[in-house]
Parts: C-alpha cells; structure tokens; sequence
C-alpha cells in the first residue's frame, strides 16, 4: 500500500490558511524577536493549510531564533512516518531521544552550559540548545488534529512561566517526561528502561485485562479491515500501542 498524505484529521479552523499568512508572519516573528517576549518563546508551532480545495494538504511548521523546520505527516501500511520538507539554518526540533538529560549528573551539565549552574533544582534552567523535544513530530500533528486547536502554538522555554513557578505542556523533553507505575497481577515486576507516550496507556491497560482486539482504527485513522488485517487494536481509535514487554500475558 502506499502512504498517504494525513493531515490534520478533523480540520475546521484549527492552522493558518491562505487570508491569514501575512498575519501568521507578523505574529511569528513578533513572538521571536519582540524584547518583551522573545526571550520566553522557544519554539512558535503552526498548520500551515494547503489550498483551498485540498486544506489537508499543508504542512506542519516549527520556528525558533534558531531555525524552522517544516514536515508532514504520512500513513503507510507500517504506520504513520513523518517526512521534513524543509529546514532552514537549524532544525529547533530535530533531537527527538526520550532519553536525552535522564539523570541529575546530565541535567547539572547542560544547566551549567546553559549559564544556569545553581545548586538549587528548580533554578537549573537548560537552553533550548541544550534540550530534546521527545516524539516532537507526532505530538505536534496530534494536536492540530483536534478541531479546537489554535492556529498557532507557543513553547516556552525551560524559565518561563506564568503567575506561578512551573510549566507544563511544553514541547521539551523536561516537561515531556515523567515516571510511569504499573502494579498488579500480570505486570513484569522491575525497572524497564523504554519509552511511553500518554496515549500507550489505555491500550496497554485493556490488554493487561484480556479485553478483545476489535476492528478499530489505529494511528493512522484507518480500521483494521480498511488496512486489510484482522482486529488489532483495544479501541475504536487507538493512537498508542501496547507495552507488551510489561505485561506477562500467561499469569492468570
């Protein structure tokens, strides 16, 4: 089979269309290089739709002080792919490794070479330089499927927030990550060292319970017999998968 163009799957207003560009450009650069914003801006994140008779048709875009990098989303029949379409100077998500800064002793250097050595914690900034954007791609697309995204989005970078110390949402990998627990029968007890997404939860949990596999559509928005195979997923859509190396399927 061959892959598809899949852009955003329930597109409304959601993006930056045809009458909005010049306006788009303005915003975009205000965000980068405005002295009262710019240095709390990482990335600034768009949809930018394609014509009007195909508006799927677009691309993703990603713009930093440090480049801009453009990409679309593919379904194929191993799934979805993320093809670049261009970059220009760097490309601000480019490291994508869930595993980037996993320990305090990593941390403590790329805050140190960020300029933000501090002793205390919550004070150790690191430089989008210095940061990984964990399945960047993917999360991007998934947002601007919904019909009420916006038509563009703001990262911030690791010192910024708002009435309150902390963020969370952001693109990079120090707000993209945390601890994952399963407990009970049928869990490989130990610590696995891989990555998981949000949406490879509930998947995993029905699995861990013996529910049936149905004829549900997978990331790619496609059921099981559209994609000509037998049921294999846990729900009528399923964007994640199953952490099977968790799971010991023959307890009881």
């Amino acid at each position: 089979m061959a892959s598809i163009l899949h852009g955003p799957e329930r597109l409304v207003d959601q993006g930056v269309g045809e009458q909005q560009s010049e306006s788009a450009e303005r915003a975009i650069r205000s965000l980068l290089q405005d002295p009262e914003v710019c240095d709390q801006v990482d990335l600034v994140i768009a949809f930018r739709r394609g014509p009007p008779e195909d508006p799927k048709a677009g691309r993703y875009e990603v713009w930093s002080l440090r480049g801009m990098v453009a990409f679309t989303r593919w379904a194929g029949e191993k799934g979805l792919e993320f093809r670049v379409e261009e970059v220009i100077g760097e490309n601000p998500v480019g490291a994508q490794d869930p595993a980037a800064l996993r320990s305090v002793a990593e941390e403590c250097a790329a805050a140190e070479a960020s300029g933000f050595a501090s002793a205390d914690p919550a004070r150790r900034f690191i430089a989008p330089s210095g940061q990984s954007y964990p399945f960047g791609y993917e999360r991007i697309a998934q947002l601007f499927d919904s019909p009420h995204a916006p038509d563009l989005i703001v990262s911030p970078k690791d010192w910024a927030f708002g009435i309150q110390p902390g963020t969370h949402g952001a693109l990079h990998v120090r707000q993209a990550r945390a601890p994952l627990w399963f407990a009970g029968a049928g869990v490989v007890a130990g610590l696995h060292d891989r990555a998981a997404r949000a949406i490879d939860i509930a998947p995993t949990l029905l699995a861990a319970l013996k529910f049936p596999k149905i004829d549900g559509a997978d990331a790619s928005g496609r059921t099981s017999s559209q994609r000509g195979v037998g049921p294999d997923v846990y729900l009528k859509r399923q964007d994640g998968e199953v952490l099977g190396d968790l799971l010991d399927f023959q307890a009881p």
